[in-house]
């Protein structure tokens, strides 16, 4: 099955919505076809189940990519990101970074998605630019590990990545 670049995408932020949503304490906004420079939305996080927005307790931005293809050594995956998105979310104060690995099988018809994650604080941030950085460089490789599928393992993460970000 040949999917498109715009097929992957929208196939990725859907995943990640699909999981989150499942969270009675998160919620998401994440825009397709997402024409912002470095983040794709956010990701709601909330200190009751009903979701009201005086229950909101932060929410923190996520950039969601999609690829067919991870780059996966010594059990770490790895993705390949831009310099300058780096330096963005370094000066917004962090991101939750997503990728969502799609294979599809031509015999069978499936589309198998497999989230990935990191919670790129700034301290991490400022880490990646001063360690791999070098002033012509343009890329960097992230590391992320696999979503969890479990509501409270996602509502855990998300808050603790909140609470990372706002130190």
């Amino acid at each position: 099955m040949n999917l498109s670049k715009d097929a992957i995408e929208k196939m990725a932020v859907n995943a990640v919505e699909d999981a989150i949503n499942t969270s009675p304490y998160l919620s998401t906004y994440i825009a397709d076809n997402d024409k912002e420079p470095s983040w794709d939305g956010f990701v709601y996080i909330y200190n009751a189940t009903d979701k009201r927005k005086d229950q909101l307790t932060g929410r923190i931005p996520v950039q969601v990519k999609g690829t067919k293809k991870i780059d996966i050594r010594n059990n770490i995956v790895r993705y390949r990101m831009d310099t300058s998105d780096i330096n963005n979310y370094l000066h917004d104060g962090g991101v939750l970074l997503f990728v969502v690995e799609i294979n599809s099988s031509s015999d069978t018809h499936t589309i198998r998605k497999t989230i990935y994650y990191n919670c790129l604080t700034p301290v991490k941030l400022m880490d990646l630019l001063g360690a791999q950085s070098k002033p012509e460089q343009k890329s960097m490789l992230i590391s992320l590990k696999e979503f969890p599928s479990s509501s409270d393992e996602m509502a855990t993460i998300c808050v603790n990545c909140y609470n990372n970000c706002q130190r």
